[in-house]
């Protein structure tokens, strides 16, 4: 029995969490990278590359690109011409093959005209397309490994409308080559969730496939690259956790913070780890003062271990 679990949270939680293992997750590298991790989760592991932003609101987001050894690798600002606020969240943006980029957020005007946009920028920087997506608003944003741009969201803000699709798929130009799951055909289990922002439905891929878990239905989706549904996984859990992000590793095995919303919570962070394969989910636990996780490298987890610090975890 985990002792860093609070008496109030074994009684009402660990019947409906299924297995626990209190050994925290094995540390194998940490090194230094230049951005600054916070507690929000303003950078992200994918395709090789840590991607961050600083700036998120401004003129002209700034996004840094690092190595596995922390070596910055190349720097971009984000400018859409008549746009005097860019507003870039948590989970909108990626890194992909060769260094490209996709972000989405919003955009505003001057005199305060709006729109949701979804850009993507070459390896080379030299290449910027930006289209206007209004009013479908992403909250999570993943570039696959054959550079197709894979967005989830909604339309219609805190009342989405039902018959929008949930899931799409865009090719680095901009063109649309996918719309699918409309919230219609979903069994939403909390309809608030669904709008609750990036943490709470989440992209995440790995070389061969696209994992979409959304919080609103407990489930974790598991797509082909061509957009085809692979596997769909029920997640349950009790009513006093929800889970935040996702993060699929190379051997199909899915990582997802644990937010508990009893007052009673574990001193070190919590991770939900799914396995796709088979088997139990089961609730494991950072190292101490780790997190937030930012992606998947391989087998291991890339998270944060401090500011300007990253850590790669085994399980």
């Amino acid at each position: 029995m985990p002792r860093n679990f609070l008496p109030g949270l074994l009684i009402c939680c660990l019947p409906c969490l299924g297995q626990v293992d209190s050994v925290p997750l094995r540390s194998t590298r940490t090194i230094t990278a230049g951005y600054a991790a916070g507690g929000d989760p303003i950078a992200r592991w994918n395709a090789g590359t840590l991607l961050s932003v600083e700036n998120a609101r401004s003129a002209a987001p700034e996004f840094k690109l690092f190595d596995r050894s922390g070596k910055p690798l190349s720097s971009f600002r984000l400018v859409i011409p008549g746009a005097s606020l860019i507003n870039v969240y948590s989970g909108r943006f990626s890194s992909g093959p060769g260094g490209a980029i996709a972000v989405a957020g919003s955009a505003f005007t001057k005199d305060s005209r709006g729109s949701s946009f979804l850009a993507w920028i070459s390896p080379d920087r030299a290449e910027q397309n930006v289209i206007q997506i209004t009013p479908f608003a992403p909250v999570s944003v993943v570039i696959a490994s054959d550079g197709t741009i894979w967005t989830a969201g909604s339309e219609g803000g805190e009342s989405p409308d039902p018959n929008t699709a949930a899931l799409r798929r865009y090719h680095p130009s901009g063109r649309l080559l996918g719309a699918w799951f409309p919230l219609s055909s979903l069994k939403i289990k909390n309809r608030e969730r669904f709008a609750d922002g990036a943490q709470y439905s989440s992209l995440s891929a790995n070389g061969e496939y696209v994992a979409w878990y959304a919080d609103s239905v407990q489930t974790l989706f598991l797509f082909n690259l061509d957009g085809s549904e692979r596997q769909r996984l029920p997640v349950s859990y009790g009513s006093e956790m929800r889970l935040r992000g996702i993060a699929l590793c190379a051997d199909g095995t899915a990582y997802s913070e644990v937010k508990f919303e009893s007052t009673a919570s574990p001193s070190n962070p919590a991770i939900y780890v799914i396995p796709t394969g088979g088997g139990a989910p089961k609730l494991r636990f950072l190292p101490n003062r780790h997190g937030p996780v930012h992606g998947c490298d391989g087998r291991e987890l890339v998270v944060s271990a401090a500011p300007n610090l990253l850590s790669w975890l085994q399980p």
